[in-house]
């Protein structure tokens, strides 16, 4: 295991492991490590997309793909990765400081103390290090102190990030991953005209139930639009997100198995469409299979 000096978006020099795999090659851990290539984020994605990837490489390629995010001021990209990588590694204090930050300068305050509260809950000594040469955590630590964090909700969002995200065809019973059975059906549609009327629905039995559901509740929300409704996504014991602009013109939609990944593919989408607009969650959700 290699390691190398991460500086780009926090400031400081923090070391993050970079393994070299068979599976991906040196050259893709070379070019998801390197700062301002155009090429790392993809590289990035190879990684994290590998099933024979271990956790702690998949979670170090989370990482490495949030701080290129922040290299382009992709805050909110690099807010969702860096939770999917908390999500492999909840006491990833680099994962949890960098989400600090990213949300620090995606003007979410809140979410920046309270990200930056559970870092200084799970290591205070490793947190006082970065801030000692990090403007941006620095900032956060004097946020923190004139309106604080309760004890009760970093209590709740430690517990929360502790918790298993499980694929399609799984549940989570107490903290495992297990085997479910009966397919449930989810559907997102649309009506477009100078706004979007959005509808969705989750957990049917079949997937005409889930289209004439989804259907008939975009009709009676779109009113006098509603012979513009149509089906833009479908999905099988998977989950369905649904980004727009503040608008409500510009939109993206997207299909994964799990909430995290169809909720990361559906932002990407509204912002390479909308590149110069904020994008905004309109609709996330899952339908599981059930016994």
């Amino acid at each position: 295991m290699r390691r190398v000096l991460v500086a780009g978006m926090l400031g400081a020099i923090l070391f993050l492991p970079v393994r070299t795999l068979a599976a991906v090659g040196e050259e893709q851990w070379d070019r998801c490590a390197k700062p301002n290539d155009e090429d790392a984020i993809g590289a990035c994605s190879a990684i994290i997309e590998d099933p024979t990837q271990s956790v702690a490489d998949r979670t170090d390629a989370y990482i490495w793909r949030a701080n290129h995010h922040m290299e382009k001021d992709h805050y909110q990209l690099a807010i969702a990765d860096y939770g999917r990588a908390l999500k492999l590694a909840p006491s990833n204090m680099t994962a949890l400081v960098s989400r600090a930050v990213a949300s620090y300068r995606n003007n979410d305050k809140a979410a920046a103390i309270l990200d930056y509260s559970m870092a200084a809950r799970l290591s205070a000594s490793e947190l006082n290090a970065i801030q000692a040469s990090n403007p941006d955590v620095a900032a956060i630590a004097d946020l923190e102190k004139a309106s604080p964090a309760s004890g009760e909700a970093v209590t709740a969002a430690l517990a929360a990030l502790s918790t298993v995200e499980c694929g399609p065809g799984f549940e989570n019973r107490s903290g495992e991953c297990r085997r479910i059975a009966a397919d449930r059906y989810g559907a997102i549609a649309i009506a477009t005209t100078r706004r979007i009327f959005l509808s969705a629905v989750a957990n049917y039995s079949s997937l005409e139930d889930a289209t004439e559901n989804v259907m008939a509740r975009c009709r009676k929300n779109a009113g006098s639009a509603r012979s513009r409704c149509r089906v833009v996504h479908t999905v099988v014991n998977g989950c369905l997100a649904f980004f727009w602009t503040p608008t409500g013109t510009g939109w993206g939609a997207a299909r994964r198995p799990t909430q995290t990944e169809a909720e990361y593919a559906a932002l990407t989408a509204c912002q390479e469409a909308n590149r110069s607009r904020q994008c905004r969650k309109a609709y996330s959700g899952c339908s599981n299979r059930v016994q």
